[in-house]
């Protein structure tokens, strides 16, 4: 859908796999704004992570957002109660370049398994049905929360988020300074028993350090102008 800014300029949604798209979208000069992870618009703009191999990205932020959570689903029945327990097991993650996928093997590296889990390389899109039949045994997402994914999920069958210890989110965030401990709230979901604690990471807006200011400071404008409607959109 297009919604008409003035006679010369349209703004439109493009849909993609998440943060790393959406950055080599903005350097490509297909987009003029991108939605990122704060860590991961952090290393393309110093050429870290999986942007190493390239140069820095020339982009600024202009927004925070909000927050998303670590959301790892287990059912009730097979007792995956932390993370400690994914060893072997069946796990999805989403595509190569998702958030969820590159956040995990942010925490894989830093839990060090005996026997990792197994990516089963499924799309989320087909997570549910075999989540629910028993041919995985965990969803991971990084995600703002409530979700309609998790929401449809936690509704499929019986489900508990999968907890992380004080000293498993300790050593996550240290030396992360964009990774903070929080707590996903099981009052979002009437499924979830019980609240988990989990590790937070900022969504942010960036553009490229081009882009005319004129565009930038009109879409600020709107969206300070328009915050509340924003907020009461979603819970």
């Amino acid at each position: 859908r297009y919604i008409e800014i003035n006679s010369n300029r349209r703004c439109r949604v493009i849909p993609t796999s998440g943060s790393v798209e959406n950055l080599t979208l903005l350097l490509q000069g297909e987009l003029d704004f991108a939605f990122s992870l704060a860590n991961i618009a952090n290393d393309a703009y110093k050429a870290k992570g999986y942007f190493k191999k390239f140069s820095p990205y020339k982009i600024k932020q202009l927004l925070r957002l909000h927050d998303v959570f670590f959301t790892f689903m287990a059912k009730d029945r097979d007792q995956i109660v932390t993370l400690d327990y994914l060893e072997g097991k069946k796990i999805i993650l989403g595509n190569n370049l998702s958030d969820s996928k590159l956040i995990y093997n942010l925490i894989k590296n830093s839990l060090n398994f005996d026997e990792e889990p197994i990516d089963t390389k499924y799309d989320l899109d087909h997570s549910v049905r075999k989540f629910c039949l028993g041919q995985v045994d965990v969803v991971f997402l990084v995600t703002g929360h409530p979700d309609a994914l998790v929401n449809l999920i936690t509704n499929s069958c019986n489900t508990e988020f999968i907890g992380m210890t004080d000293n498993q989110i300790k050593q996550m965030i240290s030396g992360n300074n964009f990774f903070k401990k929080s707590v996903i709230n099981a009052k979002n979901y009437p499924n979830i028993s019980k609240s988990s604690n989990s590790i937070v990471v900022e969504t942010i807006l960036v553009t490229r350090n081009n882009v005319d200011k004129k565009i930038i400071n009109r879409l600020l404008s709107y969206l300070t102008k328009n915050i509340k409607d924003f907020k009461a959109s979603h819970p």
